[in-house]
Formats: C-alpha cells, sequence, structure tokens
C-alpha cells in the first residue's frame, strides 16, 4: 500500500473514530491475544517534580517544566500523562489526562508551567512518588497491556526540616511505595540535578533499581532536554541517531515505508524565529510546517521539535538558520506503529516439535516492507526449566518468520519473540505452553 493511501485511511480512521466518540457509540473489538501493544504508544506517565527552596538556583530558567512539555510532544495521543509537585509537602498535583483530550491538556499544560519553586520548602520524596502511584492507581482509563511510568527529577535528598514527620516515617513510607510501584510494573526514572555538588545519588538509585527504572544525574538542568529524550528512547527501546549540522543543513534520513513518527529534537537556545527552520522532501519539494496535519512543530525556550507523520522515505533536508554544532544538537527518533503477532500452540507432549509463526504487523496487517524486514532479526525466546533458549526464526516470502524447538520435559514453557534492529527493539506478549507426557 503506497504512502498517500496510507495516510488517507490515518486520517479517515481518526475521523471515524472521532465520529463514533460524538455519538456515545459502544464499539467492543478483540484485540489479537498476543499483540504486546498493538503498535500504539499506550503510556501513562506521572512526572513527580521537586519545588523545594534549592530548586531556584538548579534550575533558573526552569527547563523543567520544558523536559516535561517535551515529553508529552514526544507521545501520541494514545498517551496520558499526569503529575506531583512536592516539598516537605504536596504542592500541585493533577490526574492523568489523556494527549487525546486538547481542552484538559492545554489546562494541565497551564497548570504547571505556573508551578513555583517555594523558597521556604524542603524536601519529602516519599511524599512525592506516593502521590504518584496513587495517581495511576486511580487512573480509570486504563488496563494491564499499558505501559507506566514514574519520572521524578530532584536536586537532593530527603531533608525534612520543616515536616511535621520524621526521617524514619518517611522512609517506611518510601519503601511502601516502592514495593508497591514495583508488584504493579511501574518503573521510577530518577533524574538527579547535581548543580551544587551535593546530591547523594544513592537514594535515587535506590528509587530506580528497586522499580526497575533507571538514574540520571547532571550537573546543569540544560541536559533535562536530552535525559527525557533518552527515557522516551528506554521505554519504547529506541535508537536514536545525532544528525550532524553543516552550514545549518541537518540530514533526516527515513529508512524505510513502516515509520510512523519522526521525531526531531532540536535542542539549542535559539528560538525559531531564529532557527527559521525549513524542511525539504526527498523529492526535492518544501514542506509547510505550519497548519500540516503530517507536521506537527513545537518550540519553547530549550529545544524545538519537528514531528514528521507517515513520512515518505528518503533523505529529507532540515535547514536551521544560525544553527551549528556549538550551539545546536539535533536528534532524531524513529517510531514504528507496529507490533508482533505470535502464534503457537498452547498444549504440547514430551518429544514434540513446537512450531512458531510470528509477523510484524501494523494496522494494515502483516508488514511486508521489505526495506524494513530486511534490517530485522526476529528470534523466539523460550523459556526452558533449565534456563532461557533463543531460537532463530527465518523469513517467509509472505513476511512471517517461522521456527521451532523441542519439548523433552513436563511443565510449563513460555514463548516470546524479540524484533531488533538498529532503531529499534520490539517484543510479544509471552505464551505459555503445557507441556503433557501423553495427550488427553
Amino acid at each position: 500500500m503506497n504512502r498517500s493511501i496510507r495516510k488517507s485511511l490515518s486520517v479517515l480512521l481518526a475521523m471515524l473514530l472521532c465520529f463514533a466518540s460524538c455519538l456515545s457509540l459502544s464499539v467492543n473489538a478483540e484485540s489479537p491475544e498476543n499483540d504486546s501493544d498493538e503498535g500504539k504508544m499506550n503510556l501513562d506517565v506521572v512526572f513527580v517534580l521537586d519545588a523545594s527552596g534549592s530548586m531556584l538556583s538548579s534550575d533558573p530558567s526552569r527547563i523543567a517544566i520544558d523536559a516535561f512539555n517535551l515529553f508529552t510532544d514526544l507521545c501520541d495521543e494514545t498517551c496520558g500523562v499526569g503529575y506531583s509537585v512536592y516539598t516537605h509537602k504536596l504542592k500541585a498535583s493533577n490526574p492523568i489526562v489523556s494527549l487525546g483530550d486538547k481542552k484538559n491538556l492545554k489546562t494541565l499544560r497551564k497548570n504547571i508551567s505556573n508551578i513555583k519553586y517555594d523558597p521556604s520548602g524542603s524536601t519529602d520524596i516519599a511524599l512525592g512518588l506516593t502521590k504518584a502511584m496513587n495517581i495511576h492507581s486511580e487512573n480509570k482509563n486504563t488496563d494491564s497491556k499499558r505501559k507506566k511510568a514514574v519520572i521524578l527529577l530532584s536536586d537532593g535528598n530527603t531533608y525534612l526540616k520543616k515536616s511535621s514527620r520524621t526521617l524514619e516515617e518517611a522512609q517506611k513510607e518510601m519503601d511502601s511505595t516502592l514495593n508497591t510501584l514495583n508488584d504493579r510494573n511501574i518503573p521510577v526514572y530518577s533524574i538527579g540535578l547535581n548543580c551544587d555538588g551535593t546530591l547523594d545519588k544513592t537514594e535515587l538509585e535506590k528509587i530506580s533499581d528497586t522499580t526497575n527504572g533507571k538514574t540520571y544525574e547532571t550537573t546543569t538542568s540544560d541536559d533535562l532536554i536530552s535525559i527525557i529524550s533518552d527515557i522516551f528512547s528506554d521505554i519504547y527501546r529506541l535508537n536514536g541517531t545525532k544528525c550532524e549540522i553543516q552550514e545549518g543543513n541537518v540530514t533526516i534520513n527515513v529508512k524505510d515505508n513502516s515509520v510512523f513518527y519522526v521525531n526531531v529534537i532540536i535542542q539549542t537556545k535559539l528560538s525559531k524565529e531564529e532557527l527559521s527552520p525549513v524542511l525539504t522532501s526527498p523529492d526535492g519539494k518544501k514542506v509547510s510546517l505550519e497548519n500540516n496535519n503530517n507536521i506537527k512543530l513545537t518550540s519553547t525556550g530549550s529545544y524545538t521539535l519537528i514531528k514528521m507523520i507517515y513520512p515518505d522515505s528518503g533523505k529529507w533536508n532540515l535547514h536551521l538558520n544560525k544553527a551549528n554544532s556549538d550551539n545546536c544538537t539535533v536528534t532524531q527518533l524513529d517510531f514504528y506503529q507496529i507490533y508482533i503477532k505470535q502464534q503457537i500452540n498452547k498444549t504440547a507432549v514430551i518429544g514434540e516439535t513446537v512450531k512458531i509463526e510470528s509477523s510484524l504487523n501494523d494496522i494494515n496487517g502483516v508488514v511486508d516492507d521489505y526495506d524494513l524486514l530486511k534490517t530485522i532479526e526476529m528470534t523466539a525466546i523460550v523459556n526452558y526449566p533449565d534456563g532461557d533458549k533463543e531460537i532463530p526464526l527465518i523469513r517467509k516470502s509472505d513476511g512471517v518468520y517461522t521456527g521451532e524447538f523441542t519439548v523433552d520435559s513436563e511443565g510449563e514453557y513460555t514463548v516470546k519473540t524479540k524484533a531488533t534492529s538498529k532503531t529499534f527493539e520490539k517484543e510479544s506478549n509471552a505464551t505459555t505452553i503445557t507441556v503433557k507426557l501423553t495427550a488427553d
């Protein structure tokens, strides 16, 4: 299916969904059993922001607010976002709002932009994290298939000089909250602003390690934009590309026609007006960055983002006036709206050869884009009683990957398929196979 037809179908699908919503129609559709995310982002994230007095010097330009906005800009409309702001007491919070709800999202962004760092505030990280956990718990528009995360930003350690509770009480709450987040598979990505060299990274590492997240440390808030980009990449297992800037020109290479989004993150102090971005398609035509359904341009004081939706494959040129490698960093993040569909029998007998069929799928069915498929390695990970084994899968002409393995003992085996390329990694949900001595 060519690109223009796919774009038209995408727009038509969005119109139909909107029409159905307006009529308050309820449609139940069964998702493929082993699809991990159906190719959509499907993420709910809560930001936890330290608003204590020391943040006035750690983040004087309030880049933390830009970092929040960047993350929401990188996501699609299937995602939701909320926040919790704390000092030694809870300062502000917002329940998770769908990015597709433009009215409420606008209000949320306005509210967080009005957050002020409190000169008299000390720091109770547990308080902010517990509120984030509760925001996730109270989110009614969620299910087990959706990804969930917490992004914590702080410039210090728990410090309760003005709090009504003790350090021991705060620590007890912290341990309980981290255990609950871990049980619910909600990782915490911790960002430590160590501007004055006093940050004890140990506390943040404990928070992230307990919940299977990651910890970042920086001495300047200027790094927050690149850190947020890295967190987004980690959640979706993407490999960003740093783009060279030569005489203000940047090449955006769209490798194949299966790319859904290309996020071009321009980290710079130059304004959108100073950059005067000009985007040229692979066929040499200038593309409008305003009032364009397939291009979205966002700019703040610390970044400019160009989101390209279903871009044609090939080499695009982006010209940025006054930009060079000293005052500007450009990162390209490709997001594929694809998922793995894995088919396998759920029962077997000892000695039987179990066959696996897996494919990359999008809204049109099995992906048959040769330029994409030739870059992908597909393997099945089988959890044997004595450990995991990887089974290479071979691609057939119809885009389906096949492989097989033998079961040699009773019990339950789990199988999941992993697709790996230079730009992304995808996994299917695991299928459990029950192996018996003989067939029933």
